[in-house]
């Protein structure tokens, strides 16, 4: 038996949807989904407690609120601070997304988190290097910069979602978008472990 949570909010420059679903057998999930606005910007990510169930939700919650807690630092800035403050912990894998009210935007992934840009003509691939934050992790980090325009979508996910999702000719909405993130996790979701997935439209640029 799984359990399903999902949400969604927007604003003038940004829509945001996310679904994240536990392992079966779990009564907690080891994935985080992280939505941080402030006024000139939006922080969102994915976070992936190594394994499953209670421990791996529990690193992957206190990462989530060491990211909260340094939202106002560069993204490279908070990988690096998390990766030292969880050294010896269960480890998590982790995308952060930082898209500014113009369009600006920036990632950095550590581990198997899988992300993209979407747009009318394109699809961007966002690149997460090898490792695990908290075990081991690069001292050398890639932090990538693009611009979303208006109509630009970011769907950003765990390995507990299929990579079928990008190679099916499924429909990225242009509006909306909870039924969406539902309908992946329901199609593309692993059985055998935690999934999530987050999906970002700009609204404007």
């Amino acid at each position: 038996m799984f359990t399903l949570t999902s949400n969604e909010w927007s604003d003038f420059d940004f829509y945001v949807s996310h679904a994240v679903r536990t392992c079966i057998g779990e009564q907690v999930s080891g994935d985080e989904v992280i939505t941080i606005r402030t006024e000139n910007y939006l922080l969102v990510g994915v976070i992936d407690g190594l394994g499953h169930g209670k421990e791996a939700a529990a690193v992957a919650k206190q990462v989530k609120a060491y990211v909260a807690e340094y939202k106002n630092q560069d993204i490279e800035t908070i990988i690096k601070g998390a990766h030292q403050h969880f050294l010896g912990s269960r480890g998590v894998v982790i995308g952060l997304a930082r898209i500014y009210t113009d369009g600006a935007f920036e990632f950095l992934g550590i581990g198997n988190i899988r992300a993209r840009i979407v747009s009318e003509k394109d699809r961007i691939e966002l690149v997460s290097k090898d490792g695990a934050l908290g075990v081991r992790m690069r001292a050398s980090l890639f932090l990538q910069k693009t611009k979303m325009q208006k109509g630009d979508r970011l769907v950003m996910y765990s390995d507990g979602v299929s990579n079928r999702l990008f190679r099916d000719n499924i429909v990225f909405p242009r509006f909306g978008g909870l039924s969406f993130v539902q309908s992946v996790i329901e199609k593309y979701g692993k059985e055998h472990d935690d999934a999530s997935i987050l999906y970002l439209i700009k609204q404007e640029a």
